[in-house]
């Protein structure tokens, strides 16, 4: 999820540079809501990647191949992509491939574009590559909306969004539900409110933070992804691990504290928007007094 929020400024923007087009998107089928939601695309593939390594040559060839597509914009930098499918993709194809995709990571325009000359299938065929010129143009999260069954649970009062989640298998990003606790309950008695959100996978960490603060407005499973970015605007800051969700409030340019264990220190976002804090040896380093005053600071600083 971080990563397909990460690329829907190049998502606006091929939309505005091919206004005609039918434009597709190949993306797993927990994006496909979100996608839907942007307006951006005429059609959705769905790909999960569930199936074995033997099937990935049909699957290509299906997928992007017979497509007959004039661009292929590759926006997942990621190594299954760059050494399995498009080298697949390549030798399935018996014509011509356009593939544009960002010249380096962060790249803001320039992307880099090669054409996969081919007369037969089966072949590798001769590649150009060259520099391709894309303005960039950022999003401005204005297909997010937030709904009113959420709008009228939250607080009167001022009062941070806390995202205290991570992807499966990756607990070594979890900030124990013990610190959120303990950072509800000492802003609670501030005057300060806190809003949680995830999903029934995080049912027993969120009641946990609920047992410290319990006047804490629990929205587990009762939030859209596209209500985050306007709950992200409503709020004094969101708190939250390195997780899509966070990512989704840091690209929408609303004020941010993340917390970051130190293995995936290199995703820091360096926006103006947000805060980033790393634990030395683990996320759990991370002491809450230390957010505690950079929350409290910002309220002053609003105030």
């Amino acid at each position: 999820f971080g990563d397909f929020i990460h690329q829907l400024s190049y998502m606006k923007t091929i939309r505005a540079h091919h206004p005609d087009a039918e434009i597709t998107l190949i993306t797993a089928t927990s994006q496909k809501k979100l996608a839907k939601t942007t307006g951006y695309f005429d059609k959705i593939v769905i790909d999960d990647r569930n199936y074995n390594p033997s099937d990935w040559y049909r699957i290509i060839k299906k997928t992007i191949v017979d497509g007959h597509y004039d661009f292929i914009y590759n926006l997942q930098g990621s190594a299954r992509v760059v050494k399995k499918y498009l080298p697949l993709a390549r030798l399935a194809s018996s014509h011509n491939l356009i593939i544009r995709y960002p010249s380096k990571p962060g790249a803001q325009d320039n992307m880099t574009e090669e054409t996969l000359i081919k007369k037969y299938p089966c072949t590798w065929g001769k590649k150009e590559t060259r520099t391709y010129h894309l303005d960039l143009i950022a999003e401005d999260m204005s297909f997010c909306q937030l709904s009113n069954e959420v709008k009228q649970t939250l607080p009167k009062e001022k009062f941070v969004l806390m995202i205290p989640g991570c992807s499966k298998g990756h607990d070594f990003k979890r900030w124990n539900p013990e610190n959120y606790g303990r950072l509800a309950a000492l802003l609670s008695a501030k005057g300060i409110a806190s809003v949680i959100i995830g999903t029934a996978s995080e049912k027993e960490n969120i009641e946990k933070i609920m047992e410290y603060a319990p006047k804490s407005v629990n929205l587990m499973n009762k939030t859209q992804m596209t209500d985050i970015p306007p709950l992200g605007s409503l709020a004094l800051v969101t708190i939250g691990n390195d997780t899509g969700p966070m990512h989704f409030v840091a690209t929408s340019k609303h004020k941010t504290i993340a917390l970051f264990s130190p293995q995936t220190a290199y995703a820091q976002d360096k926006s103006d928007n947000v805060i980033n804090f790393v634990g030395q040896n683990s996320i759990n380093d991370i002491k809450v007094e230390d957010v505690l005053q950079t929350v409290l600071s910002l309220n002053n600083a609003k105030d």
